[in-house]
């Protein structure tokens, strides 16, 4: 045998003469127990200041397609808001043929605080129109 004396080796694991041994381990080891720890999860990080490496490649065709569909959505609203904004005071709004059937309704939308919700609600299709016309950024 040896007769160099060696120095204690410190246990991590719990012991049952010293409770302070579990304290001082560290918080990762001591979850362990109810996590799987075959192949520990790692976030996964995408570096802004790369300048794009870990991003794919936007596609063409798609950012053509993003575009085309904003010019149409835009084009939509705003014609949809003006359109609402104006109907409501025309003679049309109250003598169509969908209101002859129903006069409860006809007499409903013959209020004029119905008509300046419609034109509200033209506004505000307007306003979502412009707003994302002027929002709009390329992915």
């Amino acid at each position: 045998m040896d007769s160099t004396p060696q120095a204690p080796q410190r246990r991590t694991g719990a012991s049952a003469d010293d409770g302070s041994s579990r304290a001082e381990a560290p918080i990762h080891s001591r979850l362990s127990l109810f996590t799987d720890t075959a192949e520990p999860a790692q976030p996964y990080l995408v570096s802004s200041s790369a300048g794009g490496a870990g991003r794919a490649p936007v596609p063409r065709m798609s950012r053509w397609t993003q575009r085309i569909f904003l010019v149409i959505f835009v084009i939509f609203c705003i014609e949809l808001g003006m359109l609402l904004v104006v109907l409501p005071w025309l003679p049309v709004w109250t003598s169509n043929g969908l209101l002859a059937r129903f006069p409860g309704l006809r007499e409903l939308a013959a209020h004029n605080f119905v008509r300046g919700a419609m034109s509200g609600m033209g506004l505000l299709d307007i306003w979502i129109g412009i707003w994302e016309a002027v929002h709009y950024r390329e992915k």
